[in-house]
């Protein structure tokens, strides 16, 4: 099967589709973010998106920040270093692994660009923002903020070409089997 990069907005079900396919067609779960979440968890002690957090500035000031916006800045400060790295981290954690693989937190253009080339599927789940922001909501207990919704990994993730578009207010189940068919064909063309 090709691997299955999953990109989307917050809260319009990547990772619930992940998982689906996971644990009903095999899949391994895969994640650029999963050594950035490493170092969240380690540093700070939690990995819950909506704690907040204390972290101190280039300029001595403390803030608090919610660790989904750690996460944001995290992961894009060290870029400024190596624009590839999260990719990089990537390809050497999957030497160690069999797939197929399933990625839920693929953002941004290049990234989907990149693991195009690859020869991965990109799978687009589309969900209207009342939807996203009532899960957000029951997720979190409360909306999420402005620098969270307006994030690069929000606005650039509309704008990625996928293979498929899915409508993410449908069952993860449903979602699930097409998405594991489209896999499952032969040849280059998705």
């Amino acid at each position: 099967m090709k691997p299955v990069a999953i990109v989307g907005k917050f809260c319009s079900g990547k990772t619930t589709l992940a998982n689906v396919l996971v644990d009903e067609y095999g899949f391994v779960k895969v994640s650029m973010a999963n050594n950035m979440k490493n170092i969240v968890r380690e540093v700070y002690g939690t990995l819950d998106k909506q704690d907040l957090i204390w972290r101190t500035r280039r300029d001595g000031t403390a803030e608090q920040i919610t660790v989904r916006e750690m996460l944001q800045v995290l992961g894009e400060s060290v870029k400024d270093a190596d624009r590839d790295i999260w990719l990089k981290w990537l390809e050497q954690d999957m030497m160690f692994m069999r797939g197929p693989f399933v990625m839920d937190d693929m953002r941004l253009l290049f990234e989907a660009e990149e693991l195009k080339k690859a020869g991965w599927v990109i799978v687009a789940l589309v969900c209207p923002e009342p939807v996203r922001i009532a899960r957000y909501v029951e997720r979190y207990g409360k909306p999420p903020s402005e620098t969270e919704t307006n994030h690069k990994t929000e606005t650039e993730s509309g704008l990625i070409e996928p293979d498929i578009r899915l409508d993410a207010t449908l069952s993860p189940e449903y979602l699930a089997a097409y998405v594991a068919s489209i896999a499952s064909e032969v040849g280059d063309e998705v």
